[in-house]
């Protein structure tokens, strides 16, 4: 991500000393690995959706996380997922989460997704396989945006079959959703209420916070 204009901070679930008091209103994005530990991120879940509703730019790869974990991030009331992996992968609403990626770009990376969305609660569906289940979700959470991905393109970029690297598919998909917020065609997800309560700390995240100025789409 850094070769593709990003300034970023690697944060692991070792890390806590070092990253508890990362300041979120630093960054634009915030990108999480299906490797975290959801238990700490949920921790933060009330952090994580002030920050996005404020502007912020969330991708989570999600196979690790259980209902009610999804339900605590931003966006993720009303989702929920069960297991099944393969490698067909179809773009079901092209646009600006997608970057102009086909469905073959998505497909056999040996093993793209892990597990598919039974409900997709106000978020719509961005990519599904070939029996028409979710794989990938994607909204506005106030003034900030949300990606849910059972496809691990943080694993993919450097592993598995298919071009690897950030201007692969597995790189320009991340891209696409750290850059989403930006958008003004970004889909809406309706929502209620305040933002939740003022962002203090980060716990350790395995996965990557970038800054980078809006870019236009």
């Amino acid at each position: 991500m850094t070769s593709l204009g990003f300034t970023t901070t690697f944060s692991s679930d070792f890390d806590f000393s070092s990253y508890a008091a990362l300041d979120y209103s630093s960054y634009t994005s915030i990108f999480i690995a299906w490797t975290a530990n959801s238990s700490l991120i949920v921790s933060q879940s009330a952090n994580l959706n002030n920050w996005v509703f404020s502007g912020g730019s969330l991708f989570l790869e999600s196979p690790n996380f259980d209902d009610a974990q999804l339900a605590a991030m931003p966006g993720g009331v009303g989702l929920s997922q069960s297991g099944g992996g393969g490698d067909d992968v179809v773009v079901t609403t092209p646009g600006i989460y997608t970057a102009g990626l086909t469905d073959a770009d998505f497909s056999a990376w040996s093993n793209s997704y892990h597990n598919t969305f039974n409900a997709t609660g106000s978020l719509t569906t961005i990519l599904s396989n070939t029996s028409s289940n979710a794989l990938a979700l994607a909204g506005s959470f106030g003034s900030g945006s949300v990606v849910f991905s059972q496809l691990d393109p943080s694993y993919h970029i450097q592993n598995g079959s298919g071009p690897t690297g950030p201007t692969s598919s597995k790189g320009l998909f991340i891209q696409a959703g750290l850059l989403a917020a930006y958008s003004e065609d970004a889909p809406e997800l309706s929502t209620s209420g305040a933002p939740l309560g003022l962002a203090i700390a980060l716990l350790p995240l395995l996965a990557f916070s970038s800054r980078r100025k809006p870019q236009p789409v």
